[in-house]
């Protein structure tokens, strides 16, 4: 504790009064328990300015002066006019309108009269309307504000016409008046502006007074710092010193490193009689002036006298390590100041892990705060007096109160990582949890418009395929409705229902040729060729967006002899069979329904062959695996494959906490989602599955340090879908017990039974010889036996 020193007076009242000395001392002491370090004043900081309001004496030269330095720093740093370009690109470059009235007709007719004004809206018939925007970003960033004029040309047509910050007010003025504050007239009782003052600027910078407007001409860009401020100041104000400095350091660093390069050799002598140096080190020019000798020509050789040397300079250490570190947080500091991660900015290599997303949300965020600036300032009511505009003039039809509902896109946001946060998007879509204008309105997309090029896109496809004479799907699969199997595009009855035995496969989120996969194995179980059981595992092993219970549902519905036709002849011939004949006059002849007969015997393995031909060599591997893994569920018997309670509240509560976050900040991929669902319902697990959640928890236990790991983020989602610590747990011990029984069923000689049956049966059917031969002969006609000498299945 310091002690406190006494002055004259402390120590006259303590020679008086010891008592009353103490209780001052006291006193005294007590004060400065209530100081701040950040209010005390020293030698080495100097005091804060000055309370004020927003405008001043000196706002208006401080703003000029500002806007003075930010200039020639855009123009001269690179630093500076790249961060200017970026925030054109990412605020303005990609603006569009979409009409939201009750009207669809008047919507159209709506944004293609705004689109048309929007590309002629310059009043100099130079820029479009989204030149014009970017524009006015880069000025209000710079200059700290800008103005849009709206006028009316010859012809009597609205048109914005920029003006620039300096020529908003007289900039040499100092404005000492409430109602004029920088060219803009306030009305003192509401402190809303009434008029803008507008100065020309000559060619020489003289600065005269044009006009002045009224307030509802006018439409001022800036943004605030406080609520009583009236003009902007650039935002480059707390990074105008940095980027001076780093101008100016590497330039002198450039310097010294040239001036290093330069310095070839140095002679060194001992002997120090200037006269003898003098005819050595020096030369007349032309003027007579003397000037040092710089002569050097190839494979010269030098004499050097007694006592002489010649020193060859280390080469340049300039600019040091130490210099680009503190480089770097100059940048740091204009970055910071602007909103905008550096990373982003300046140096992307600088992104790393969980990071590299929350910079990029971090600069996203910045860019739509100024979007949002934009569109409420400037844009959205410039639409309003537009639309109304033409509604006037009769040039579009109204819709009531709603003419002028509707908002704009300001193009794709910024992304790191755009095809899992596609695939996000599409799966909160088809949840219901986003609407189609959303998803279209990231991506800077109209809705309708997209629409209907995805309409025209069809109906062209459609003729191609009937010119041709060629299925619509062999041109092109976006006739497909997403979800629906490729095999089935065409298979409906006449009253447009699908053919029986199909339900279950629609609204699965498979591909043409996983559909086409599927139906070849749901035909196999109809032919007696697979069973059911079997057809499951090679399901959920194959697609792994299915979960065992829906593929369960898709096989019960499944009737023995009752296929699913894949080729036109089976298509054909089961529409003949649907289709009772006709008999004369056109009235159908009664027929009598005929009861499906399951194949036995040597028919049914001769139906089971012919099924077993459709599948390709994709679909053999994916039958070979669910077998497989129906070998491993009787080769684990004892093995308990449900997950543990534990396990199945961890995924719950994922899902859960899933739900409820942003797009940009939901975790998990489509196969960790329909894990989670397996383990939230409690479904029994495959041994593959169980091993492929330890080897994910293996390689994930690391996330559990990441940034976003205590607010529930994207790691935390994956980890607790696939089953959280007691999922881990359980996988580890399951594991385990799986490779212990691995090691007792290789000590025995011979495998099996049950081991030896199904691989008999299910991977040699046609009984081919094991004798290294590759021929045909020794070819089964379903594509099984012994493998290729080339290429894969």
């Amino acid at each position: 504790m310091s002690k406190i020193k006494q002055n004259f007076l402390d120590k006259v009242v303590a020679f008086v009064n010891p008592q009353a000395g103490v209780q001052r001392l006291m006193a005294k002491k007590a004060l400065t328990k209530f100081e701040y370090d950040a209010v005390k004043y020293t030698r080495e900081r100097k005091g804060p300015s000055n309370l004020s309001g927003a405008e001043d004496y000196r706002s208006n030269y401080d703003r000029v002066e500002l806007m003075k330095r930010a200039r020639d720093l855009a123009e001269n740093n690179g630093l500076v006019r790249s961060l200017l370009l970026k925030f054109a690109s990412h605020v303005a470059a990609n603006i569009t309108y979409q009409a939201r009235t009750e009207n669809p007709q008047a919507n159209t007719e709506i944004e293609a009269y705004w689109n048309e004004w929007f590309d002629n809206c310059d009043l100099s018939t130079r820029h479009t309307g989204s030149t014009l925007m970017q524009v006015a970003t880069i000025s209000m960033l710079r200059d700290g504000d800008f103005l849009f004029v709206l006028v009316r040309d010859k012809d009597g047509n609205l048109k914005l016409q920029g003006i620039e910050a300096d020529r908003l007010g007289d900039p040499y003025k100092t404005y000492t008046s409430l109602e004029l504050i920088g060219g803009i007239h306030i009305d003192r009782d509401t402190g809303s502006p009434t008029a803008y003052d507008i100065y020309n600027r000559s060619i020489g910078d003289f600065y005269t007074y044009q006009v002045t407007i009224p307030a509802s001409q006018g439409f001022h860009y800036f943004d605030p710092l406080r609520i009583d401020q009236y003009r902007g100041i650039s935002a480059f104000h707390t990074a105008i010193n940095d980027a001076t400095d780093i101008y100016d350091i590497v330039n002198f660093e450039k310097l010294a490193a040239k001036v290093a390069s330069s310095q070839s050799a140095v002679i060194k002598r001992n002997n120090n009689n200037a006269s003898d140096l003098t005819a050595l080190t020096t030369e007349e020019n032309f003027d007579n002036q003397q000037i040092k000798l710089e002569s050097m020509e190839a494979g010269k050789v030098s004499y050097l006298e007694p006592g002489e040397d010649i020193i060859f300079p280390d080469g340049p250490s300039r600019p040091s390590g130490a210099f680009a570190e503190f480089h770097k947080i100059l940048l740091r500091n204009i970055c910071m100041g602007l909103g905008i991660p550096y990373s982003f900015a300046v140096d992307p290599s600088a992104m790393s892990g969980p990071t590299a997303r929350l910079e990029m949300q971090q600069a996203g965020r910045t860019f739509k705060r100024y979007q949002k600036l934009l569109d409420d300032k400037v844009l959205k009511p410039i639409k309003n007096i537009v639309i109304a505009d033409g509604v006037a003039r009769g040039m579009i039809s109204g819709s009531g109160k709603t003419t002028t509902k509707g908002f704009f896109n300001f193009g794709a946001n910024v992304s790191i990582d755009l095809g899992r946060e596609s695939a996000s998007a599409i799966a909160e879509f088809k949840a219901g949890l986003r609407t189609a204008s959303d998803i279209y309105s990231e991506r800077g997309m109209d809705v309708e418009a997209a629409l209907r090029a995805r309409a025209i896109e069809t109906k062209m496809i459609q003729d191609l395929a009937m010119e041709y004479g060629v299925p619509p799907q062999a041109v092109s699969e976006i006739l497909l409705p997403t979800g629906q199997p490729h095999g089935q595009a065409q298979q409906q009855t006449q009253d447009g229902q699908p053919v029986e035995g199909q339900q279950d496969l629609i609204g699965q989120s498979l591909n043409g040729a996983q559909v086409a996969s599927l139906i070849n194995v749901i035909n196999a179980v109809a032919a007696g060729a697979l069973s059911k059981d079997g057809a499951i595992s090679v399901i959920v092993a194959a697609f792994p967006t299915i979960s065992r219970e829906r593929a369960q549902g898709i096989v019960a519905g499944v009737q023995q002899g009752k296929m699913i036709p894949t080729t036109e002849k089976e298509k054909q011939a089961n529409q003949e069979q649907n289709n009772p004949e006709e008999g004369q006059g056109g009235s159908a002849v009664p027929v009598e329904p005929k009861t499906p007969q399951t194949p036995t015997g040597l028919a049914q393995k001769k139906s089971s062959l012919a099924i077993l031909q459709n599948f390709s060599q994709h679909d053999l591997k994916m039958l070979i695996a669910g077998m497989m893994g129906g070998i491993e569920l009787g080769k684990y018997d004892g093995i308990d494959f449900t997950p543990p309670k534990g396990a199945r509240e961890a995924a719950k509560r994922a899902l859960d906490v899933r739900e409820k976050k942003p797009a940009s900040q939901k975790g998990m991929t489509p196969v960790g989602i329909a894990r989670a669902r397996d383990l939230m319902n409690g479904v029994k697990l495959s041994p593959d599955t169980v091993r492929r959640m330890k080897a994910f928890f293996d390689r994930h236990e690391i996330d559990k340090k990441g940034a976003t790991w205590d607010e529930q983020g994207k790691g935390w989602q994956a980890w607790n879908g696939w089953g959280g610590d007691a999922g881990y747990a359980w996988a580890r011990k399951v594991v385990g017990q799986m490779e212990s029984r691995d090691k007792k069923l290789e000590q025995k000689d011979e495998p099996t039974e049950f081991a030896k049956d199904d691989v008999k049966e299910v991977l040699n059917p046609c009984g081919m010889k094991d004798d290294g031969t590759f021929d045909d002969k020794n070819t089964c006609a379903v594509g099984y036996g012994r493998p290729k000498l080339k290429g894969g299945y």
